[in-house]
């Protein structure tokens, strides 16, 4: 029972964040249009890119150390902190320099950079206390305040993209320093053996890659589709990624658990995701339809609903093959299938722009039959043992 309530707590607090955005880009929509998000959408979406390099897999690698070594965890966790902040100082600078964010959405973005890279700090600790209530109930009110926020600058006439902007990075900056207070007592000074940099190197790299390859088509279709267009595609892919996550939010507090399990009781877990998979990924395609019908006037035409089921229950069935190669300390290997699912995405959609042109039906085949790809990959590298 406690185990259901700690998946359940984790599965809401990992939920609401998307869910939260993908609220904000309805009304953004429905009060302006979808040109305007989707102008605040490649603005995002380089901000998650810059925080995944940020992050440094942050939370997969201190999930091994606190398994290995938890009386050491608050010094590890407090210089791996520090060294993070570094990158984040090189990163904003690099986004600068070379012009990669427009300047009148510049202060904006960094903000924004900067709150999540101190949520993303605290995620481990949030997993080690459980302190999902906690969380999730900042998530509520500050969801709130976005929304307060928005209808705001919509009654006095705010419609430029950059100021609207503020409805992100304004409340995420005041929650993140809500977060530091909470947990101050995590953070402590000691000379460490070593930079955690080097040692999380590979669950940087798979981070980053993993973010690139669930974000590289949206920054492609950027170039190849009006903004209109790329607005309704983020809000789709959006929930068909959350309804994907839900196999990880299960997951989450246990995968040191799975670590520790025979192969027998693993393939057992392995068959609880996929029977999960049967009526969460029906359930979550439906919600998806309702609110895109009822919300924007989107119908969803029938391939587009079978690919999404398709597409949706993937991740059920390839994340126990991902823990058992990090089990294996084979972390390179899903590192090389990220690396192979980004040049496979690329070539897909330049082909089919190419030969018959992008819309918004044949982008959702095109990302679905990419996971089909990967799952056969994640499976073919699990299965060769050496």
């Amino acid at each position: 029972m406690n185990k259901l309530k700690t998946s359940i707590g984790n599965g809401i607090w990992q939920l609401l964040p998307s869910m939260g955005t993908m609220l904000l880009s309805l009304l953004i929509v429905r009060l302006y249009d979808a040109a305007i998000w989707g102008s605040i959408v490649g603005v995002i979406v380089i901000q998650q890119i810059l925080n995944s390099i940020i992050s440094w897999g942050n939370k997969d690698f201190l999930q091994r150390e606190l398994a290995s070594n938890h009386i050491e965890f608050k010094y590890s966790f407090s210089a791996f902190f520090q060294e993070r902040f570094v990158i984040f100082l090189l990163a904003t600078a690099c986004c600068s320099i070379f012009g990669w964010i427009n300047y009148s959405y510049f202060l904006g973005f960094t903000v924004l950079v900067f709150a999540k890279f101190l949520q993303q700090s605290f995620d481990v600790i949030v997993l080690k206390e459980k302190r999902f209530l906690l969380v999730s109930f900042l998530e509520v009110v500050f969801l709130i305040i976005q929304i307060l926020l928005l209808a705001y600058l919509w009654r006095i006439g705010v419609t430029n993209p950059s100021s609207l902007l503020m409805v992100f990075w304004l409340p995420s900056l005041i929650k993140s320093l809500v977060l530091m207070i909470v947990f101050r007592d995590y953070f402590a000074l000691k000379i460490t053996n070593g930079t955690f940099l080097k040692k999380s190197f590979f669950f940087g790299l798979i981070t980053f890659s993993g973010l690139v390859h669930s974000k590289i088509d949206l920054l492609l279709i950027s170039k190849l589709l009006d903004s209109a267009a790329l607005g309704k595609y983020q809000i789709i892919l959006a929930f068909l990624w959350n309804i994907q996550s839900i196999a990880m939010y299960v997951s989450g507090p246990y995968v040191h658990n799975f670590y520790r399990l025979n192969e027998s009781s693993q393939i057992n877990y392995a068959n609880f995701l996929k029977r999960l998979s049967y009526w969460i990924v029906p359930l979550g395609v439906f919600t998806m339809i309702t609110i895109l019908y009822f919300a924007l006037h989107i119908k969803v035409s029938v391939s587009i609903v079978a690919a999404s089921l398709l597409f949706s229950v993937m991740s059920f069935i390839y994340l126990p093959w991902i823990f058992q190669l990090n089990q294996r300390k084979q972390e390179s290997r899903v590192l090389i299938l990220n690396i192979i699912g980004i040049s496979i995405l690329i070539s897909f959609i330049f082909t089919v722009n190419h030969f018959v042109g992008l819309t918004l039906e044949n982008m959702i085949w095109i990302v679905t039959i990419h996971q089909l790809f990967i799952t056969a990959m994640a499976w073919a590298a699990n299965k060769i043992k050496a």
